[in-house]
């Protein structure tokens, strides 16, 4: 079993004016009082010695004065005590006195306490203006003369009127090393110029040394040294007898990672897949990726990757050293978008055209996917129907890339049927034109009527939507069934749909 130890913290004196204090405190009050002197943490149920009832007795006895009690936490071994002052002082004259012009001070030399002017006997409750907790910094003011006002007024601490007293401070001009300074650097990072790490307004004419041995021109390489801490002195020649200044460089030179494996070199993308920084990737820790060789520029997981050289770094922890660059290479790939022998074909609704009538109309034999639009991932089948109006939108996939083209052909549909009356045919069984076909005839007014007459008028041929295309041959009246000379005959044909009226023509028959 273990014992609690107890921590009471420092001890405590605390200057405060009798005016204004309650002059028959109650016990709570001043209990209140010296607690409030703690340091923050510490437990308050410890014990009081002299009591503090004791010291409420000796203020009501006489307010002015010390009052001091000694605070316990803790018993035994354990243990642990404050002193706990608090002085109560009368109010106190604005009275200064005269102010001995201090000796030259130079400007190498420690901050200085301006108070230490004062006499003796001065009121040392007011304030240096413009000097905050009345320090004066030679360093940080630099050679010159500084007129040093001190002023006590109405707001100064248990004081009573006004005063103030104005004395001046040379600065002699010496030799200025600057401030200390903590400088960290990476193995990688190159040489080091020292003397751009100089704090402001410093010699720059100084020597860097590491145990007692010069850092010529002050350039360091960390690169030379084992990763720890090191303690350069920089050293500024003495003037005006003010000696030397030194300031300290506490330089610790931190790890630096190797660079980062990279696997699958280089990295091949189809330009359709639209890659971007989340797709690259390497082997270490707290990875870095950047689009420039000087590391300036870094990629984000949402950046769109192009053809071209990336880099990437690793440090070992998040806040330390990055790592030297490896170099990715991305290649994008990409395939040239379909053509076709027409962009905006036509087609009629009664041959249930689909994506399989638009794929014959591509150039390429490549595999082709149709889709619904310009860049989305909606892939049509082949038996699709088309529909008018509509555009629809093909890629090409290569095996010599392997990629789906990026761009894709635009294919704009038509459905129509046109209705066209052929002007001749020739029933010479070559299977091509051997019948008087009149195209869509059947779908468009399923109702018809047709007559065929020679040019003494006979009637040769008579047929509707249920009747073979006349063949050149004889199907009516006394010609019988042989076949026709060559020659021009006439048709009347019947659209029979209650809208459109009859048409009559002429058909050359040949063979």
């Amino acid at each position: 079993m273990t014992s609690e130890t107890f921590d009471a913290g420092e001890d405590v004196t605390f200057t405060v004016c009798s005016v204004g204090l309650n002059a028959t405190p109650n016990l709570a009050t001043v209990r209140n009082y010296f607690v409030n002197l703690l340091a923050d943490g510490v437990p308050t149920d410890g014990t009081f010695s002299p009591s503090i009832e004791d010291i409420r007795q000796d203020y009501l006895a006489n307010q002015i004065g010390s009052f001091t009690t000694t605070y316990t936490i803790g018993n035994g071994s354990c243990e642990d005590s404050v002193e706990l002052t608090v002085v109560v002082t009368d109010l106190i004259p604005a009275e200064i006195g005269e102010i001995t012009t201090p000796d030259p001070i130079c400007r190498n030399a420690e901050d200085v306490d301006l108070f230490s002017f004062l006499p003796a006997d001065a009121n040392s409750n007011g304030t240096f203006e413009g000097y905050e907790d009345g320090t004066f910094s030679p360093a940080m003011m630099g050679a010159g003369e500084f007129e040093i006002t001190y002023s006590l007024t109405e707001d100064s601490p248990c004081t009573e009127g006004e005063a103030s007293a104005t004395f001046t401070i040379t600065v002699l001009e010496s030799a200025f090393a600057g401030m200390d300074m903590d400088l960290t650097v990476c193995m990688n990072e190159g040489i080091q110029n020292l003397f751009e790490s100089l704090s402001v307004d410093a010699d720059d004419n100084g020597e860097f040394t590491l145990d007692g041995d010069v850092i010529a021109d002050g350039m360091m390489n960390p690169a030379d040294f084992e990763a720890g801490e090191y303690s350069v002195i920089y050293t500024v020649e003495a003037i005006n007898d003010c000696g030397d200044d030194t300031a300290e460089f506490t330089i610790t030179v931190q790890e630096t990672p190797d660079a980062p494996t990279v696997d699958g070199n280089p990295f091949t993308f189809c330009a359709i897949d639209d890659a971007t920084g989340a797709d690259l990737s390497a082997t270490g820790s707290n990875l870095t990726f950047y689009s420039d060789e000087t590391l300036n520029t870094m990629v984000a997981p949402e950046d769109a990757l192009v053809m071209g050289t990336y880099y990437v770094t690793q440090r070992i922890e998040e806040d330390g050293c990055e790592s030297d660059a490896a170099e990715i290479t991305v290649n994008i790939n990409d395939t040239n978008a379909p053509t076709a022998s027409i962009t905006n074909p036509s087609f009629c609704e009664f041959n249930d055209p689909t994506i399989a009538d638009l794929t014959d109309l591509i150039n390429e034999t490549g595999t082709i996917t149709w889709y619904d639009s310009e860049d989305g991932d909606n892939a049509l089948s082949s038996g699709t129907a088309l529909q008018d109006g509509v555009t629809y939108y093909a890629s090409l996939f290569s095996t010599e890339t392997g990629c789906e083209s990026s761009g894709r052909l635009a294919v704009t549909v038509t459905i129509e049927c046109d209705f066209f009356i052929p002007e001749g045919f020739s029933p010479n069984t070559d299977g091509f034109n051997d019948t008087f076909d009149i195209r869509f005839i059947e779908d468009l007014y399923p109702n018809y009527t047709m007559e065929i007459r020679n040019r003494n008028g006979d009637l040769v041929y008579k047929g509707n939507a249920n009747s073979p295309d006349w063949d050149g041959t004889s199907t009516e009246g006394s010609l019988g069934s042989g076949a026709l000379p060559v020659g021009a005959y006439f048709y009347y044909i019947d659209f029979k749909d209650g809208a459109t009226e009859p048409v009559r023509g002429t058909v050359y028959l040949s063979r």
